[in-house]
């Protein structure tokens, strides 16, 4: 993939020449930006391609009718529309499973707060890896790890853009192996029975949705999807905050 030139604004931030994933932030496995990489079909996106150097080419597939769509808001930044159902799919790959530390982070703007907003979600009929929700009764970040596992810390009702961050640290003791972050600040994250490795499975991620058919779909905009094989320190999550700032 051939270098373009750095976009205005902040893009070039704290990882410098406008270009992501730095080399500077180990272990990036997979890397979803809305102004890069994308395969069009009339006015909906059909793939988004992972930008993440080496490794296994984790590309976004949206499902036909249920694409995210591909516009320009926020003064003119790209970014994925996640309204009316739409999910994106990824196969499983030895990049995506990591099962001692992970990193999964996203730019989001909620729509409203009636709905469960899912960001992430991998799963089989036994073994849930990650999934991370907006809930719609608390408006509370909810992550369940493995099924059993689950951390919660307060998003608010808030629908403006924000940074989030879920950091998985299986070698930390269990009230803190989950680190929830906003904007770049760790937020107060409760943990119960969050297990010491994440399910090594083999299931398809779904990027804004639980499921293929789109339930408790994510009614919003999404941007800078990304997954790291290892915990990122607090730095690096700033880091990714100040790569493309929605403000």
């Amino acid at each position: 993939m051939s270098r373009r030139p750095a976009a205005r604004g902040n893009r070039r931030g704290a990882l410098g020449g406008g270009f992501f994933p730095p080399t500077a932030i180990a272990g990036c496995v997979a890397f979803w930006d809305a102004s890069r990489g994308l395969v069009l079909a009339v006015p909906n996106v059909t793939t988004a391609a992972d930008q993440a150097p080496g490794g296994v080419a984790d590309t976004l597939t949206g499902q036909a009718g249920l694409e995210p769509q591909f516009i320009a808001n926020d003064g003119g930044w790209p970014c994925f529309d996640f309204q009316n159902s739409r999910v994106f799919t990824c196969p499983d790959s030895t990049d995506l499973s990591a099962t001692a530390g992970f990193t999964v982070a996203a730019w989001v703007q909620r729509n409203s707060t009636t709905t469960d907003d899912v960001i992430w979600s991998q799963y089989d009929a036994t073994k849930q890896r990650i999934y991370w929700r907006i809930e719609a009764t608390t408006n509370q970040l909810y992550v369940e790890i493995n099924n059993i596992g689950t951390a919660t810390a307060a998003y608010g009702a808030g629908l403006g853009w924000r940074h989030l961050a879920c950091v998985f640290d299986g070698s930390l003791a269990a009230a803190s192996r989950v680190q929830l972050y906003i904007d770049g600040v760790a937020v107060a994250t409760t943990c119960g029975s969050v297990p010491a490795a994440l399910a090594d499975t083999t299931s398809v991620l779904f990027v804004g949705a639980e499921s293929a058919a789109g339930s408790r779909a994510f009614d919003g905009k999404m941007d800078s999807v990304c997954a790291f094989s290892r915990a990122l320190t607090l730095a690096e999550v700033n880091a990714l905050k100040g790569y493309h700032p929605h403000a």
